[in-house]
């Protein structure tokens, strides 16, 4: 379990730990979004995570991520990126 809280942002978030599966559903919906503009990939990353059954705070549903500050947005988004990336990495041996 990822969590982590934005005292400022006044979020708090979490996500479940990577398996596989979950990786692979999340890359279907990310599939060709990475060359979108800044913000508009963090509301992407967002949704992605929402569709795929990763993100489960903040309790955010597809209609609610355009509704939100782009701070916010972009900090959920880019906590998940760092998730999705310490998670693919290989550590050395």
């Amino acid at each position: 379990m990822i969590e982590k809280t934005h005292k400022t942002l006044g979020i708090e978030l979490q996500a479940k730990e990577l398996s596989q599966g979950l990786l692979e559903a999340y890359l279907i919906e990310m599939a060709g979004k990475n060359q979108m503009a800044i913000g508009r990939y963090y509301g992407e990353v967002v949704r992605a995570a929402i569709k795929c059954g990763w993100l489960i705070k903040p309790e955010w549903t597809l209609e609610d991520v355009p509704e939100q500050k782009p701070t916010a947005v972009r900090w959920v988004a880019e906590q998940l990126d760092r998730a999705y990336g310490e998670a693919t990495t290989v550590p050395p041996e």
